[in-house]
């Protein structure tokens, strides 16, 4: 399972529902190391991988990540999970028109509500939003809107490794022979006869 097979079904939703920009030439889903800053197609989405943690305790496997497995394995049954990853996560969030207008701020908020309730249809019960800001206009400066930062985290599965390497040839039959068991105990009289208990 992959960051990409949640937020691909997320992006879906969201530029179905009209909530991100459909501008050739504009990615479906943009995941990069940082976000651009020359913005001059609103509104988008750019979602940029940050630290991962470990749990050892495994999650149920959202319907999204379960398809995308199967889309991706056909005749495959679903592995094991074995553990938790704790995928860290930004959601840079920017849309508006009019760098510095109040109503850039509206628009923005506007798509920060249109993410999390993407991340809520398609990940329910594995997506933890672990707070925001927006940047600074002085900073990092947008050529248009504003851009808000979501902090987040997603359970993704760990899954077992399947192996598929051929199984080693079956080794040699063992034979097992029986031997003869004396109901004595002691040692064994010369010529291999046994003691007898009666005179």
């Amino acid at each position: 399972m992959s960051l990409a097979g949640v937020l691909v079904p997320v992006n879906t939703i969201l530029t179905t529902n009209g909530a991100l920009s459909t501008t050739t030439g504009t990615p479906a889903l943009e995941i990069a190391s940082t976000p651009k800053r020359d913005r001059t197609a609103t509104p988008r989405v750019t979602w940029v991988p940050t630290q991962d943690s470990f749990n050892l305790q495994p999650p149920a496997m959202t319907r999204s990540v379960q398809q995308a497995f199967l889309a991706a394995n056909p005749g495959k049954q679903i592995p094991r999970a074995i553990a938790t990853r704790q995928v860290g996560v930004e959601a840079h969030i920017w849309a508006g028109n009019n760098p510095g207008s109040a109503d850039d701020y509206s628009l923005t908020e506007a798509l920060v509500g249109a993410v999390i309730s993407a991340l809520r249809h398609q990940a329910y019960g594995v997506v933890h939003l672990l707070g925001g800001a927006w940047v600074n206009p002085g900073v990092e400066a947008n050529k248009l809107g504003h851009r808000y930062v979501l902090n987040l985290a997603i359970d993704i599965p760990v899954l077992e490794v399947q192996d598929n390497a051929p199984q080693p040839p079956v080794g040699e039959s063992v034979v097992i022979t029986a031997e003869t068991q004396t109901d004595t105990m002691g040692p064994l009289s010369p010529g291999g006869g046994t003691y007898s208990s009666t005179p």
